[in-house]
């Protein structure tokens, strides 16, 4: 097998700590006590992969002792895992992403990924914060591993003439994946249970699993979530008050599902409690993935939201007068928005008392200071960062405008 050497580098780097990410994208060392997680059953058919995947300081879980097996696996996390874990080696000059500046924490990883040909992004971005599609994985896998193409198997729902056909051959016939029920679900996205396996499989390639095609599923399907009963209640009522508002949603969109507002419940109480104020501004949610291709094509609960005829005076920040990202927890999220934007900065005062009341008192003032800052900046054209790190209430906050984006940023990091 031609990687093979390939491999046994790749084993031995992914052994060290350093590249172990959780959810909320901040690398930490794997734990030296190793108990199982408390989420992952023993009779799940995950279950040895990830404790062996675990065990070898590839994966980590949470503090609190779980794993969160059904949550989607972003863009950037992939990206840095693979980056840091990989040799390697460019075959193209580097391009700069326009959602990934030089001061984003993963802009080495994510640029050596492009340089390796590894990924390109769309319409000049990497989406770093979107979840994975399956499609997307099989493409990286492919890649990063120079997978040989064995032999071929027609997935029902991957034509020929799809722009990762290739991809999901190789992958196929490397054993990497089986698909599920004879389909291989490309625009599903990839759970970190999934991410699990697929990357167990990549690494014992030399063990040369030959499939068989068949009907059967010999992926298992996703184990059914439990979803508490308040949640469902939340998601009746986000339903209803969605079906109400219908104005407020461009073309119709919902952008988010059961998983997103379980995970997310901070963006729950902007659709549930914060839409009066987005109408007050004369405001609309969008998905943000028109024109981008089906693969894109994912329900998350990242919120963007935009004026009739707006166009932001920054291409880099593109139809985004306003964009909330939360990060898998109930304590953490980020607004960025146009700070010359009257009505960005009414939606972000009026949610940051909704998302996040006990950083209220400290934030607000600081927000409405930095913005005016910045907008007397520009008229005397002697635009400068203001942005600044502090801690408080046991957050680290970056809050700000800066020059790349030009726009103001508010992230809330739990330490």
């Amino acid at each position: 097998m031609k990687n093979k050497l390939f491999l046994s580098a790749l084993a031995s780097a992914m052994v060290i700590p350093a590249i172990v990410i959780p959810s909320s994208g901040v690398l930490t060392e794997a734990a030296t006590v190793k108990a199982n997680f408390t989420d992952v059953a023993k009779g799940s058919s995950y279950y040895t992969i990830i404790h062996e995947m675990r065990d070898k300081g590839v994966i980590n879980g949470y503090e609190d002792g779980t794993f969160k097996p059904l949550q989607e696996v972003s863009r950037k996390h992939v990206a840095v895992l693979l980056a840091r874990a990989l040799p390697l080696e460019p075959i193209r000059a580097s391009k700069e992403f326009t959602d990934v500046p030089k001061s984003h924490p993963y802009h080495a990883e994510i640029q050596k990924m492009y340089r390796a040909g590894i990924v390109d992004g769309s319409q000049g971005k990497f989406n770093p914060d979107q979840p994975l599609s399956r499609v997307q994985m099989a493409k990286i896998l492919d890649l990063a591993f120079k997978l040989d193409t064995k032999n071929t198997f027609k997935f029902p729902d991957v034509s020929s003439d799809h722009w990762g056909n290739q991809h999901v051959q190789a992958l196929y016939s490397n054993g990497i994946t089986t698909g599920d029920n004879g389909l291989f679900k490309p625009n599903a996205p990839v759970t970190r249970q999934h991410y699990a396996v697929f990357l167990h499989r990549a690494l014992n390639l030399d063990k040369d699993v030959k499939p068989t095609p068949t009907p059967e599923p010999t992926e298992p399907t996703e184990p059914e979530v439990v979803i508490p009963d308040e949640t469902l209640d939340l998601i009746a009522r986000l339903d209803k008050i969605v079906k109400a508002n219908e104005d407020l949603f461009i073309d119709g969109a919902k952008p988010f599902n059961q998983l997103a507002i379980l995970y997310n419940p901070i963006s729950a109480k902007f659709y549930s409690e914060g839409l009066d104020v987005v109408r007050a501004n004369k405001m609309q949610v969008y998905t943000g993935r028109e024109g981008w291709g089906p693969e894109f094509d994912n329900l998350d609960s990242t919120i963007r939201l935009t004026s009739k005829g707006y166009t932001n005076p920054t291409p880099r920040l593109g139809k985004s007068e306003f964009l909330f990202v939360p990060s898998n927890e109930d304590k953490e999220g980020t607004f960025s928005y146009d700070f010359r934007s009257d009505k960005a900065l009414n939606v972000a005062e009026e949610w940051m008392e909704i998302g996040f009341p006990h950083l209220a008192d400290k934030l607000l003032p600081m927000m409405k200071s930095k913005v005016m800052d910045a907008r007397q900046q520009e008229k005397n054209g002697t635009f400068l960062p203001n942005d600044e790190v502090l801690i408080y209430e046991g957050y680290k906050i970056n809050i700000g405008v800066d020059t790349f984006y030009e726009g103001m940023t508010v992230q809330m990091k739990f330490e």
